[in-house]
């Protein structure tokens, strides 16, 4: 009996030696593969990382403090910790395959990143993510060659995407990101890509920000790829559907917001092959279409405390105005934002607006307008009088054609300018 419990406990010590032997190799085998693995799926970028750890009890890799850097688009990400978790027979098996190709073998993994910051010094903007949790089934070197080269996949794929706290900054990196807004407050949802037909689908996609949830429902479909880019366009087919999460959306710090019942914006065009700015400015194929239903505008303090006070004593509302719809239909090509049809339905006029925004690569809010105006056609001729008697007590007087009011609109975006007499 005593000799066969010495026998056992021999076993027992050759199996757990030989469990911390191969936790051993795993480890050394996949943090030697690393770097070359991320770089064979990220091309031009140069990609270095501070440390990084196995954990072969959990079946985890982590990265602390990974930099990527495109020499060309003098673009750059910065990733403050970056983990995978994936199954321990994909976390084997990947230690054994060839370094380049390591990514190549794991098939299921979730991505958890804290402190992403995405950089480009030719815009001299960065966006900051919080944190990040994304589920990819399907193969992970295909998926980080795919997101890093804004390519369609070569295999199909499966992404549940969990991200929380997105700010833009116009800071340098080194700065501590200083004064940021925050532009999104979460986005969740699938994204369904299959290869057969090279689309991807929003499934259950959600995006959170500024007191309104958006609802995004489409696809993206990759065409073929370009001999000169390598890439492919991308037709874009989406719809952006928002309500109020909070009661209403503020703008600014000076108490102005809106509200509405529900907004609706279908967007259709093609992302060029070479992802240029210029390129996608000058497409002839994007259209936009809007449609908002119970538009509430409230008025900044600013106004309720100045020009309002002139409405009050004219017995209307200076603290909100409702507008039950609102229609528009834009376009983009030939460097410039067209605004075919853009109404407002109101009780006491009819609004409506046009014209171009020309394009400013290098500022875009220095962008100008261009045959731009407001028409103001009043419901009725009481309604014509009211308006008239309003801008004459605040000395403006409007231009008039016939039974209406045409307002020229010149300027930049950042600084419009309206032609008032």
């Amino acid at each position: 009996m005593k000799k066969a419990l010495i026998i056992f406990a021999v076993l027992i010590g050759f199996i757990i030696a030989g469990l911390v032997a191969l936790s051993f190799y795993t480890s050394n085998q996949v943090e030697q593969s690393l770097s070359q693995a991320l770089q064979a799926q990220t091309g031009d970028y140069d990609v270095q990382f501070e440390s990084a750890s196995v954990n072969t009890v959990n079946s985890s890799i982590r990265i602390n403090d990974l930099r990527m850097y495109d020499r060309n688009t003098r673009s750059q990400a910065n990733i403050s910790t970056l983990t995978f978790q994936v199954p321990h027979t994909e976390l084997l098996r990947a230690s054994r395959a060839p370094r380049a190709a390591m990514l190549e073998h794991i098939e299921m993994s979730t991505l958890n990143f804290r402190n992403a910051i995405f950089y480009n010094e030719e815009a001299g903007a960065n966006v900051l993510v919080r944190s990040g949790t994304i589920e990819v089934d399907g193969v992970l070197g295909d998926f980080i060659r795919s997101v890093t080269h804004i390519q369609a996949p070569y295999r199909q794929q499966r992404l549940n995407v969990h991200i929380s706290g997105i700010e833009l900054t116009t800071d340098d990196p080194g700065s501590g990101y200083r004064n940021a807004l925050t532009i999104v407050e979460s986005i969740r949802g699938d994204i369904l890509y299959f290869a057969s037909n090279r689309k991807a689908e929003f499934s259950d996609f959600r995006i959170s920000s500024l007191g309104a949830n958006t609802d995004i429902r489409g696809y993206l479909l990759f065409g073929d790829v370009s001999e000169v880019t390598g890439k492919e366009d991308i037709e874009v087919n989406t719809t952006l559907t928002s309500r109020t999460s909070r009661g209403r959306v503020n703008i600014g710090e000076n108490d102005a917001g809106l509200d509405f019942r529900r907004l609706a914006l279908t967007v259709t065009g093609t992302i060029p092959a070479d992802r240029d700015f210029a390129e996608l400015a000058d497409k002839n194929d994007w259209l936009m279409e809007l449609n908002v239903e119970q538009l509430q505008i409230y008025t900044p303090a600013s106004f309720r405390q100045g020009t309002g006070r002139t409405l009050g004593m004219l017995g209307a509302s200076s603290d909100s105005f409702l507008i039950p719809d609102v229609k528009g239909m834009f376009r983009v090509m030939d460097e410039r934002f067209h605004v075919d049809q853009l109404t407002f339905n109101t009780p006491f006029a009819d609004i409506s607006g046009s014209g171009k925004l020309h394009f400013n690569r290098e500022n875009l809010i220095a962008s100008r307008w261009e045959d731009a105006a407001i028409l103001i056609k009043p419901q009725s001729r009481e309604n014509l009088q009211f308006i008239n008697s309003f801008v004459s007590f605040m000395g403006i007087r409007l231009p008039q054609v016939g039974d209406s009011f045409r307002i020229p609109v010149r300027g930049t975006l950042e600084s419009p300018e309206l032609g008032l007499n």
